[in-house]
């Protein structure tokens, strides 16, 4: 069962319309009938077997029944922890390949745009051991299955591993995985301390002597002359020049310490995309959302320096909240 839909504007198209326009204008709907309930005329009805859904049966019990969202005229959908369900039980059970990494990527897409955050959509669940096939088929995901979740849903295998992991319920962690991970925590924060150390004596002899003296002076009686002004005036704009914050942001501490801080980076991801943040009792939002939404704001702000000094804050905040591995 297919429907044709005009590529801009989303309107229905009938068969005509189908016929003529190209292929490349229309936008193709396709549906899967299926069963709340294994009716005994289901295959005189439809002209073919329909599928079961038991996730479906609760969605037309009245009264009480959970509101479905309405998407367009005519198309609701059921609420995302019975569409996750869905998921979670059908994955394990597909005998093709492009099946099961369609239920990984539509997994993943139900848990990373849910507001609340991944672990409230899996409390919703209510049900401890509902992911708990799902989860052991995932960990027999080769590298070619990660790599074409990966490509269909635009987002890198660490990251997908990240979000699944909310599925996995885990309590407190244990004293080994605190001392591992603050051990991280701390050989990663004394690398970043070191490289802030050395931006800061570089920029400190840089201005002392690129700016003061006679260069500096150079620079302001040009400066000054250009506009009118005296040399004595030229020489305040030097001894000023010297003593403030360096006129470009690409100063020469800072393009010496560019490609360390950028390394520093890359270890700070690969921490970042291995570990989420331990739940506490009470939390409204646990898991690694936090972890990985600190780490993309390091990236917002330009400049070395300042990607340094977000990327301290990260572990600092991570060192005082808690972390623990993720174990997808």
């Amino acid at each position: 069962m297919c429907l044709d839909f005009s590529l801009e504007g989303d309107r229905r198209l009938n068969e005509t319309e189908s016929r003529l326009l190209p292929s490349y204008q229309i936008t193709k709907l396709y549906v899967d009938p299926m069963v709340d309930y294994p009716h005994p005329l289901r295959t005189e009805a439809l002209g073919f077997t329909a599928a079961e859904e038991v996730e479906l049966a609760p969605l037309f019990a009245r009264p009480g029944a959970p509101r479905m969202a309405r998407v367009m005229e005519k198309l609701r959908l059921p609420p995302r922890e019975a569409l996750l369900r869905m998921k979670l039980r059908s994955m394990p059970g597909r005998p093709l390949e492009h099946k099961r990494q369609k239920d990984v990527a539509d997994t993943f897409a139900l848990l990373a745009t849910y507001g609340r955050g991944a672990p409230a959509l899996v409390d919703a669940l209510d049900d401890a051991g509902v992911g708990g096939k799902f989860l052991k088929r995932l960990g027999e995901f080769t590298e070619g299955d990660w790599a074409a979740v990966a490509s269909a849903t635009g987002v890198p295998a660490p990251q997908l591993r990240t979000v699944l992991g909310a599925l996995r319920r885990r309590g407190p962690p244990t004293a080994e995985d605190r001392a591992r991970a603050e051990a991280k925590i701390s050989e990663l924060l004394g690398w970043g301390e070191r490289i802030r150390s050395r931006y800061a004596e570089q920029k400190g002899a840089w201005q002392d002597t690129t700016m003061a003296g006679p260069w500096g002076a150079f620079l302001g009686g040009a400066a000054a002359e250009a506009l009118g002004f005296s040399k004595r005036t030229g020489r305040k704009w030097g001894r000023k020049l010297a003593t403030s914050k360096a006129p470009w942001a690409n100063s020469p501490p800072e393009l010496s310490l560019r490609i360390e801080v950028d390394e520093w980076l890359r270890s700070l991801k690969s921490w970042a995309d291995t570990h989420e943040v331990a739940p506490r009792p009470g939390d409204r939002l646990s898991g690694s959302g936090p972890l990985q939404r600190r780490y993309v704001k390091i990236l917002e702000v330009q400049g070395t320096v300042a990607r340094l000094g977000r990327g301290i804050s990260l572990l600092q905040w991570a060192k005082a909240r808690g972390v623990q591995p993720i174990e997808i």
